[in-house]
């Protein structure tokens, strides 16, 4: 009888031992948390699990109410993985120091593009902005929150346009300039983002992009933002005739440290591999790169990619 309970602890141990070396969820499918149906995250996320599930990584989406869910969700076990943003991620990350997330990949990146008027354009930096009216982005988005952080961590105050625009309302505003509506916008996008587009070529010019230099990306960044300098080649937009470089923020793939080298690795090499798969289903998805794949993360690395 000893005999017989000593071999079946030793198999209960082995099986243990193995199931902990494989992470803590290698059992069903990898659970995705993004964001409410219809918004960028859950979008996107139907399609990695889609690009995983054919790579025979069997992955779900779990719908949210967006960061904040997704990260308590990586958190507590009940997700296995989540996209997020990374202004959420840092200040997430700065409330509960330590905390059990860590980076798969680094993802999409995305522009801040500050648009002025060229009569208000004196010293062609940020601090342009100061005093200005300016379209800034919904007040409770994660876009037009990160805008408004950046903005006061460089100590700019524009004259916030009280009216909320809608994006779809936006070239109309800037066109008109009778009533002087607007005198610039700031829009956190892609490269090459169709709206910037629209607002710089439908204006006729009158509209100008303005750069931002590396001492503003390090005082950000200084001050605990999740910011990096990026690059928008000459002629992304119409009248760009130079290289400009702006503030960019990212987006994230996180998970708990638990999970499995294996399957933090075919997480990453399922992105990276299917770009072309993943842009041809959503034009964000054109901006992966795998030279990024590591670029720029706010919380650690997962072991298994270092």
């Amino acid at each position: 009888m000893k005999l017989r309970a000593a071999v079946c602890s030793g198999i209960l141990v082995g099986i243990l031992v193995a199931w902990s070396g494989l992470g803590a969820h290698a059992a069903g499918p990898i659970r995705l948390a993004t964001g409410p149906a219809g918004d960028f995250f859950w979008i996107m996320g139907k399609e990695l699990c889609r690009v995983w599930s054919a790579e025979d990584l069997a992955a779900e989406v779990v719908e949210t109410t967006g960061d904040r869910e997704n990260l308590a969700l990586v958190v507590s076990g009940k997700a296995d993985a989540a996209l997020v943003s990374g202004f959420a991620l840092a200040d997430f990350l700065a409330e509960q120091p330590g905390a059990p997330v860590v980076t798969v990949a680094s993802c999409w990146k995305s522009a801040v593009h500050v648009m002025l008027n060229n009569e208000f354009i004196k010293t062609d930096t940020l601090r342009d902005l100061e005093g200005r009216h300016l379209y800034l982005g919904p007040e409770a988005s994660p876009y037009g929150n990160a805008v408004r952080r950046i903005l006061a961590g460089l100590g700019i105050k524009p004259y916030r346009y009280v009216r909320e625009i809608a994006k779809s309302e936006l070239l109309g505003v800037m066109t008109d300039f009778i009533g002087r509506e607007l005198d610039g916008a700031v829009i956190v996008g892609p490269v090459a983002d169709p709206m910037v587009r629209d607002i710089v070529g439908g204006t006729g010019g009158i509209m100008g992009l303005i750069p931002a230099d590396q001492a503003d990306v390090s005082a950000l960044s200084g001050a605990g933002l999740p910011v990096f300098a990026l690059t928008i080649p000459k002629e992304t937009y119409p009248y760009q005739t130079e290289d400009l470089v702006v503030i960019g923020v990212g987006t994230y793939l996180v998970a708990r440290p638990d999970l499995s080298d294996e399957t933090a690795r075919k997480l990453a090499a399922g992105i990276f591999d299917n770009a072309g798969r993943i842009a041809a289903y959503f034009p964000r998805g054109g901006t992966l790169s795998v030279e990024e794949a590591a670029a720029h993360p706010v919380a650690p690395l997962h072991p298994g990619l270092k």
